[in-house]
């Protein structure tokens, strides 16, 4: 036995997970006299079945399960099974379909077994037979299941990261406000008139956010606004000039993309006082 202090992993003979990674004939005389000592983890949550599993021990990983009464799904710290630490095929088929390890069980970072080992790519052969093992004793529901539950994770995930978006977003829009309310405060102290939004302001705002702005997108847009808030801006003259932007070859650039805004900007500003058929003919 281990003097009082050193860990329990330390005996007369040596450390356990050395004996066992060496499968040293000492260890089950042992571990048989003390069944407690088979399941005793290090500061990792590393075993002597873990050890024997990794060394590829089999024999006597089999025993520690089967006489020893050791749990062949113990977990180490990152809540992984001696699964995840399996170098050859014989070691997986021992632990899956004689030991009936739970080969579905995940570690910290959410992976099987199989999962990890394939992600890893360097024990290809073992990862594949843990998925054809896996495919062959799972049952259409529970198939199913799993690619629900890993389609809600999914839209979970694009929805956090679009409230995370809208959030930051948001935090643009007051700061701006924030700045034109202190331009126009500042501008009142000193007699001046406050400084109007724009729809060039507007504009510029929007360029900030999706920069590309396309005939297509305006003509959209102001289809869906009611009769009554704009003049039908629908008309064919009207759109005919918005399409020729869309045909040249810098509508995408700078330059295309001011002249289709002032376009825009113009034809607001004549809803006000002018009739449809007065909207201005040059871009």
């Amino acid at each position: 036995m281990a003097p009082g202090n050193l860990h329990p992993l330390d005996i007369e003979e040596g450390n356990l997970l050395v004996l066992a990674s060496d499968n040293d004939p000492r260890l089950l005389p042992i571990l048989r006299k003390n069944k407690g000592l088979a399941s005793v983890k290090d500061s990792f949550g590393y075993n002597c079945f873990h050890a024997a599993v990794s060394y590829d021990h089999l024999d006597l990983a089999q025993a520690m399960v089967k006489e020893l009464d050791v749990d062949v799904n113990i977990l180490d710290d990152d809540n992984e099974t001696a699964l995840y630490l399996v170098e050859t095929l014989e070691a997986a088929k021992l632990l899956v379909e004689e030991l009936n390890i739970n080969y579905m069980n995940k570690n910290k970072n959410g992976h099987t077994a199989q999962e990890k080992l394939a992600e890893e790519g360097e024990f290809n052969k073992i990862a594949v037979y843990l998925k054809v093992w896996e495919l062959e004793h799972t049952t259409a529901e529970e198939l199913f299941a799993k690619k629900t539950a890993g389609e809600k994770a999914e839209k979970a995930e694009k929805a956090e990261k679009e409230a995370e978006a809208a959030k930051t977003k948001g935090k643009k829009v007051l700061a701006k406000g924030a700045a034109n309310a202190k331009t126009n405060s500042a501008a009142k102290g000193k007699g001046k008139a406050p400084k109007k939004a724009t729809f060039a302001d507007e504009a510029d705002d929007a360029a900030e956010e999706d920069p590309v702005l396309t005939p297509v997108d305006i003509e959209k847009e102001f289809k869906s606004f009611k009769k009554d808030e704009l003049v039908e801006v629908a008309d064919p003259d009207l759109l005919d000039r918005i399409k020729k932007i869309a045909i040249r070859d810098d509508y995408l650039k700078e330059s295309g993309q001011l002249e289709l805004r002032k376009l825009v900007a113009n034809m607001v500003k004549e809803t006000g006082s002018r009739k449809p058929d007065r909207l201005p003919r040059d871009v």
